[in-house]
């Protein structure tokens, strides 16, 4: 099944992940271990986001491309 949600507007930090998905782990890490607390923006309370750049099934692991969308104040 596949469905639609609405995507709320606003800020966010965008970072890319380059690398199989398995792997997001460590982005994610990085993201909320140390970059915020460096920057001292506030999260917002919805989802952050993944935006797959380019298909595992025509790219080898290692160059896959995932956008991280963060909501921020």
């Amino acid at each position: 099944i596949i469905g639609t949600k609405e995507i709320s507007g606003g800020k966010y930090a965008v970072f890319t992940h380059l690398g199989p998905y398995e792997q997001l782990t460590n982005s994610y890490n990085y993201i909320f271990g140390e970059w915020i607390k460096e920057t001292k923006l506030e999260l917002r309370d919805i989802p952050s986001l993944e935006k797959y750049l380019n298909s595992p099934d025509k790219t080898k692991p290692e160059k896959l491309q995932t956008e991280i969308w963060v909501p921020v104040k």
